[in-house]
């Protein structure tokens, strides 16, 4: 698995930080953007509780970034195979900021991570959008969502 290619935007490394700020402030304040809910989505009260299994409220949090994960995946993910699935989460460990630990996808911090990723993308359905959503949900700091948007303006 190759690693996407980071390419920052030029407001976040120029020397326009107030600029930067400004619009993640109006992103995670704004009603508009229903997408800054995904970050503090909790409905059950439950998440903290439950890094190392898949739960409903991760499956509900993609739809906020207009990714509903289908049906069946969600059976696969909630049910059928929600051992195997923990098994993977308890494998890359706690999280922890991204900075912090060897990138290489084939070393030791990032293996059981795409391993994680690659074994979600065998789920019906499921691509390599909803595949990082569902990591970047259980594991935030660590990884990162990749769609459509990040892949034309930051992952190229």
């Amino acid at each position: 698995m190759t690693a996407p290619q980071l390419h920052l935007p030029r407001t976040v490394v120029s020397d326009q930080t107030e600029r930067a700020v400004d619009l993640l402030g109006r992103y995670f304040t704004s009603p508009k953007f229903i997408g800054s809910q995904w970050d503090g989505f909790d409905p059950s009260g439950t998440r903290a509780a439950s890094a190392n299994v898949f739960t409903s409220d991760d499956v509900a949090s993609a739809a906020l970034l207009n990714t509903p994960v289908p049906g069946r995946a969600v059976v696969h993910l909630l049910i059928t195979q929600r051992v195997h699935f923990a098994g993977l989460l308890e494998a890359v460990g706690p999280d922890r900021d991204f900075i912090d630990v060897d990138p290489d996808p084939s070393g030791k911090d990032m293996t059981p991570v795409y391993e994680l990723y690659e074994a979600l993308k065998t789920l019906p359905k499921i691509g390599p959008t909803i595949a990082s959503k569902l990591v970047a949900r259980k594991r935030p700091r660590l990884f990162p969502i990749i769609d459509a948007e990040l892949r034309q303006t930051v992952f190229f």
